[in-house]
Formats: structure tokens, C-alpha cells, sequence
């Protein structure tokens, strides 16, 4: 196993690039580790441009990285390839990767929660949690700042439905804010990270 800070050098990951999780040691039996590759899973951003009638909505692909529950509480440690993001125009996305986020020296943004408090044991039966709030680390660029993270889960016997919610400003994290013809981006971005983890 290696740490997802392979993805700051390497333009795709190698199959066995993936980062275990170690929570803290748990006071419970039960645990699930999950591979995010093999699981189905995606990223969504949202940004409001200057004027506000612009808005921007962008997708990416499958997710990289471990999860891993504890009874009650969640790490998580997710590679975003940003090659893969695109927000349906070919010339801005464009800009995106190559000005902006400097694709080919920065493959990956990199979200880390770490022993989020899930308020109850989601292993024992079906049950959903809504809008808690938490605490990640969001590594853009090489630069790396805490965030605030809303996380929503669903789960079943069979599977468990994770959205991780984040807002930051790309300034944050030595990005320009963007123009793109005549129109400027805001600084603020919403990004969703969404995966749905088989038992």
C-alpha cells in the first residue's frame, strides 16, 4: 500500500495505488474497508459566475482511494482525477485543467476525512444520516487546507451511499480566479464527492 501522494506525480494510478486508511484504534468488532475503484462512485462542482446567471455545473469520474467504517465513525481518503472533470465546453475545460489546475503536475485533488463521528452504529441496519457536519483536509496543487465537510449517508444491508459536501475558495490554493470569455468566475466552488459502497 502507498499514500495517494503518488497521485502528485503520477498522471494515472497504478492498480495497486491505494491508500489504507488506519482510524483510530476502534473500541468496536466491527468494521468494513472499501476500495472506492471498485465501487461505484463520482464528483460533481458547482461554481456561480460574475454576472450571476452564469453557472457553471462540472462532473468527473471515478473516484480513487479507501474508506473505511468503524461502526460509528468514517476515514476517508478519496483521489479526485481532475484530467477527467469537464463541464461540457471543450475550450473551457481546457483552460480548466491546463491554466488553472495544472493537470500534468497536479493529477489529483486529494480529501481526507478523518474519524468523522457518525452519531451511530450505520453497520447494525438500514438507516440514513442527514447534513452532518464535519471536519476534512482538501490537498489542490500541492497545497493543502482544512475544510468543512457535510456529509449525508444512506445504508442498507447491502450497500452504504456517502455524499461528502465541500465549499472552498480555489484562491485558497494559488489558483487565479478564472475568466473565461470576458466572464469571471467566482472564488467559491461547491464540490460533491458521491460514492456507493457495496457491502
Amino acid at each position: 500500500m502507498v499514500d495517494l501522494s503518488y497521485a502528485e506525480t503520477n498522471p494515472a494510478p497504478p492498480a495497486n495505488a491505494m491508500v489504507e486508511v488506519k482510524p483510530t484504534p476502534a473500541k468496536y468488532a466491527n468494521s468494513l474497508k472499501f476500495d472506492l475503484a471498485k465501487n461505484p462512485s463520482k464528483v460533481e462542482f458547482f461554481i456561480i459566475g460574475k454576472p450571476s446567471m452564469l453557472k457553471i455545473n462540472g462532473t468527473g469520474a471515478k473516484l480513487y482511494g479507501f474508506a473505511s467504517i468503524t461502526e460509528n465513525v468514517l476515514n476517508a481518503n478519496v483521489g479526485v482525477p481532475l484530467k477527467n472533470l469537464t463541464t461540457g465546453i471543450e475550450l473551457r475545460d481546457e483552460h480548466m485543467k491546463n491554466k488553472y489546475l495544472d493537470v500534468e503536475k497536479y493529477p489529483y485533488a486529494i480529501l481526507k476525512i478523518l474519524n468523522a463521528d457518525l452519531g451511530k452504529n450505520i453497520l447494525s441496519g438500514p438507516g440514513e444520516i442527514k447534513n452532518l457536519k464535519t471536519k476534512g483536509q482538501l490537498k489542490i496543487r500541492g497545497i493543502t487546507k482544512d475544510v468543512d465537510i457535510d456529509l449525508s449517508l444512506s445504508f442498507n444491508e447491502k450497500s452504504i451511499s456517502i455524499d461528502a459536501t465541500t465549499k472552498f475558495l480555489i484562491t485558497e490554493f494559488g489558483i487565479e480566479i478564472p475568466s473565461y470569455m470576458g466572464i469571471k468566475i467566482a472564488d467559491e466552488v461547491i464540490v460533491i464527492t458521491s460514492a456507493q459502497l457495496k457491502k
